[in-house]
This record gives C-alpha cells, structure tokens and sequence, in this order.
C-alpha cells in the first residue's frame, strides 16, 4: 500500500520532469525548430525523449532501444550512466542559456560492450 509521503514524492518528481521537458521543448523550438519548419509537438516530443532518457539512466540499469543513424537498425541497450572507473559528463536544462549544439545527444555507460557510448535521443523507439 503506497503511503501518502510516497506518493507525494512521486508527484513530485513527474512535475520535475514536465517541466524539464517543457523548458527544453521551448528552448527546442525557439532556437533550431521554428527556423526550419518544424512545429512546437516535434520539440516537445523530442525534449521528453531527452529529459526520460536522462532520469531512466540515473538508475542501475536501464534497458532501452533506438535507431542507429548509421545503419538504421534497431538496437537494444543495456546501460547506465553510473559507472565505477569514470564519472559521466552531466547534462542540465537549467543551466544552459542557448542549447548547445548536440543537445539531443545522450551519453551512457553500455553494461553489455564496456565502454561509454552515445545515442541520439530523436531516434528514441522505447525504454523496456
């Protein structure tokens, strides 16, 4: 049974995260979508892929899926960014001004291959 603090917790951290996503939505469209024909849905969904992402890979593990802009596979991750050798580099809404000029790149810490990897998180299929 979910206590009330729980629960309370919980709601919190889903407003967290929609405004996060709302910010970087606007921040999206402002700067790069609106110039190139692309409407404010497009940044918003993009920007909740990101900002979903990002939490789900503050976990242990994450099992996730994408596309691979190279080969256009689908391919099934299984990652963290978390790791004992190296500190990941973090990414923050807040504190950028402008976006950066790969904003929709995700770092993460590949369980299955050893190493540090990236992803682009338009390409986002699913997070299992």
């Amino acid at each position: 049974m979910a206590t009330l603090t729980n629960i309370i917790a919980q709601a919190k951290v889903k407003i967290s995260l929609s405004v996060k996503a709302m910010n970087l939505a606007w921040k999206v469209y402002r700067q790069s979508y609106k110039a190139i024909g692309k409407t404010f849905a497009e940044a918003l969904k993009h920007a909740w892929a990101k900002v979903l992402l990002t939490a789900a890979l503050k976990k242990p593990m994450t099992v996730f899926s994408f596309v691979k802009k190279s080969t256009g596979e689908t391919v099934t991750r299984t990652a963290t960014q978390l790791s004992i050798t190296s500190k990941p580099r973090t990414w923050t809404v807040e504190k950028a001004a402008t976006l950066t000029k790969n904003w929709f790149i995700v770092r993460f810490y590949d369980a299955t291959k050893q190493g540090w990897r990236s992803c682009d998180c338009r390409t986002l299929v699913a997070i299992h």
